[in-house]
Order: structure tokens, then C-alpha cells, then sequence
């Protein structure tokens, strides 16, 4: 639990560092996910954050605002973002950051002072708090993306992201059921990911006829969808790995499908 929570830790800071070093304008520019401005991301990211809060201390308000959130995303003009600003009383910036500073930084200390055993009520079955933890992660790094890639910034990437390479590998199977698709049979595919510093980590049995080798980036890229996986260097092999690249899905939620080929393709500064 220390590992993941000091990685969570730097993830968080280090988005907060280059988000409030943009100017004003930019805080309210469009970023490539649906566009969404980066107010939508840092207040989304902010939502999830307080949705666990309130799932770890005041199981009630939990649920009433769960209800809340279903009833509203069950009408045919129901969009996230429009809905979390009508929530928080569409904060201004400095209103945004500070909902988003106070609410992840009571969440990391309300995480280091609870049992790492615990468990916490959610949407589905009941997430261990190490669970949660690595979740957050993963969406911090994930509409952190996003945001560097609105102003064409490459990120500095190190061993964190294998938190999140790890939620891919594990989704395989449920990539498969949310789209209604069997889970392809035989054992699970050999993953081998090139890490930023150039170890290569591994999942599963090496002799599955089932391989995916590449960067691991470009890996956590797919299973975020922010990217299309013709856009990256991943190698698959095997029937079931090429479609799990098409529609692999590491969150929760219904079924997305991301970019088309070149939609958010980045051409970097440097």
C-alpha cells in the first residue's frame, strides 16, 4: 500500500505542478478527449476523488449521490462534465484547483491512516482500498495525458505507469464481456512491455500463442484510450490479443471505444 500511495502521490503533484503553471486561457482550452477543456478534466478527476471520500466515510451520502448520478446519466442529454459543474456550483479556476487540491491530498491521508485491508462500497462489487488507490492512478495518468497533450507537451513517464500497465493486463477479460464479446479461450496472453527506463516487464505464461510486445507507454495509451493502437509500436500476435487492442478498457463504466487511427496522433515539441 506505501508503494502505490507514494506513486499516487508524485502523479497527482506533478499534474498539479503543470496544470497551474498554465495561463488563464489555457485552463479553459479544449483538450483532445471529447472535448473536454482542462477545467472538465481536473473537475472531473476531482468528482471521482469525492465520490470515494464519500464512499470511505458517509456511506449514505454515498449512495444518495450514486442515485443521484444514475438518474441524471439515464437521460438522453446527460454529459459528465456539464453535470459535475452543475454539482460543485461551476467553480472558477481558483475554485476548481482548490476543490481538486483538498480533495486528493484528504484522500492520500485518509488512505494513510486507514487499513489497507479495508474495503469501500462502490459501483459494482466492493473495491479494496488498494484497488481504489491504483485507480486513481491510472485516471490521474490518464486525463493527465490528455492535458499534456493539448498543449503537445511529452510527459517524462518513469516506473508508475506499470501501476496502470497492471490494470490493463488484469481487464483483459472484462474488455471482452463489456462489449459483449466472448473472452477468447486458452490462457491469457503473454504481455512483455518495454519500461521507460528499458526493463522489460512481463505478465503471464511466455509460451501463450497469445504475445503482445512494446512500449509499455503505448500500452497504458491503449488501455486508457487515448490513443489507436496503429498509432503506437505494440506487436500483437494472435487472434484475440489484435481485437483486444481494438477494444481493450481498463476503466470502469459502460463500453467506449476510443480514437480512430491518427485522431490524436501528438507531434511532439522536442
Amino acid at each position: 500500500m506505501l508503494e502505490i500511495l507514494r506513486d499516487l502521490r508524485t502523479e497527482l503533484t506533478e499534474l498539479d505542478a503543470f496544470v497551474s503553471g498554465l495561463r488563464e486561457a489555457e485552463f479553459y482550452g479544449v483538450t483532445p478527449f471529447y472535448e473536454w477543456r482542462v477545467y472538465d478534466e481536473i473537475l472531473h478527476l476531482h468528482f471521482v476523488d469525492w465520490l470515494g471520500m464519500l464512499s470511505m466515510t458517509d456511506g449514505e451520502r454515498f449512495k444518495v449521490e450514486g442515485e443521484r448520478m444514475h438518474a441524471a446519466s439515464s437521460k438522453p442529454d446527460y454529459h459528465m462534465a456539464p453535470y459535475t459543474q452543475t454539482l460543485f456550483g461551476v467553480p472558477d479556476r481558483a475554485g476548481v484547483m482548490k476543490l481538486w487540491r483538498d480533495g486528493y491530498t484528504g484522500m492520500l491521508d485518509h488512505f494513510e491512516q486507514a487499513d489497507p485491508k479495508a474495503r469501500m462500497t462502490w459501483f459494482g462489487p466492493p473495491m479494496g482500498y488498494r484497488s481504489f488507490a491504483t485507480a486513481r492512478l491510472m485516471e490521474a495518468w490518464a486525463h493527465g495525458q490528455d492535458i499534456y497533450d493539448a498543449f503537445a507537451v511529452r510527459r517524462r513517464n518513469d516506473g508508475r505507469i506499470r501501476h496502470v500497465a497492471d490494470i490493463g493486463v488484469r481487464t483483459f477479460g472484462f474488455s471482452f464481456m463489456i462489449h459483449g464479446e466472448p473472452v477468447p479461450e486458452g490462457p491469457p496472453p503473454y504481455v512483455a512491455l518495454t519500461a521507460p527506463d528499458g526493463e522489460i516487464w512481463t505478465w503471464n505464461d511466455p509460451d501463450s500463442p497469445q504475445r503482445l510486445t512494446g512500449p509499455a507507454e503505448d500500452f497504458c495509451m491503449i488501455v486508457t484510450q487515448r490513443r489507436n493502437v496503429a498509432d503506437t509500436a505494440l506487436q500483437a500476435t494472435g487472434e484475440g490479443v489484435t481485437r483486444w487492442m481494438q477494444i481493450a478498457q481498463c476503466f470502469a463504466g459502460g463500453p467506449a471505444l476510443g480514437p480512430a487511427p491518427g485522431q490524436r496522433v501528438v507531434r511532439y515539441a522536442d
